[in-house]
């Protein structure tokens, strides 16, 4: 769902229908692989514990793993359809991800003996926190607004998307007396009110 929302904050409108598509289809896998082991209490579809206290597969046992397929599927097809208003290093990110983890859950149906969801897991936060980092190098630490970078990554992308836009330039003239009159915190906190009262 973050990589759908990623991909929603930056494709053009045009990518509405599909990104609400994939939307749906893993709301409704999530939904499903909730409910599921909720049953199971009842059902022993996915497993049970006989009379002796050995846990059993029932007859659905690998049906999260499918869906866990299925919904990285779904999010790497949406991905790869929308790679041109994704930023490179995320898509590098996210495109490797769904791979190690279909090798994990394909490892995971032959050797059931070992436990590799939590490697899954490990591996889709570490690339959603190296996505945040980056997303970090992005914003000016003093304005907590986006820096030239990312305007310059914003702007390309517009022109990829063909999107129509208006840039406006803003100099201040004569800031150093700011600086020099009133002190450098002083003038930090003028940048922020500036800031924050073009955004």
């Amino acid at each position: 769902i973050y990589i759908v929302y990623y991909i929603a904050e930056r494709a053009p409108k045009e990518s509405s229908p599909k990104i609400r598509t994939a939307t749906i289809i893993l709301l409704l896998s999530i939904v499903i692989y909730q409910i599921v082991p909720i049953f199971n209490f009842k059902t022993n579809w996915l497993f049970y514990f006989d009379s002796q206290g050995n846990y059993i597969r029932g007859l659905l046992n690998h049906l999260p793993l499918g869906l866990a397929i299925f919904g990285i599927l779904v999010g790497l097809s949406l991905v790869i359809s929308q790679r041109h208003y994704i930023d490179s290093y995320f898509f590098k990110v996210i495109i490797w991800l769904p791979i190690i983890t279909i090798m994990i859950i394909v490892l995971q149906t032959i050797f059931t003996q070992v436990i590799l969801t939590g490697t899954t897991m490990v591996l889709a936060l570490i690339a959603i926190y190296l996505n945040f980092q980056t997303s970090k190098i992005s914003i000016d630490n003093l304005t907590q607004f986006p820096n030239r970078d990312t305007f310059v990554a914003t702007l390309a992308q517009l022109i990829n998307t063909k999107q129509k836009t208006t840039i406006m330039v803003v100099s201040l003239d004569n800031f150093k007396v700011v600086n020099d009159t009133f002190g450098q915190a002083m003038g930090d906190r003028f940048l922020k009110a500036v800031a924050t009262t073009l955004a």
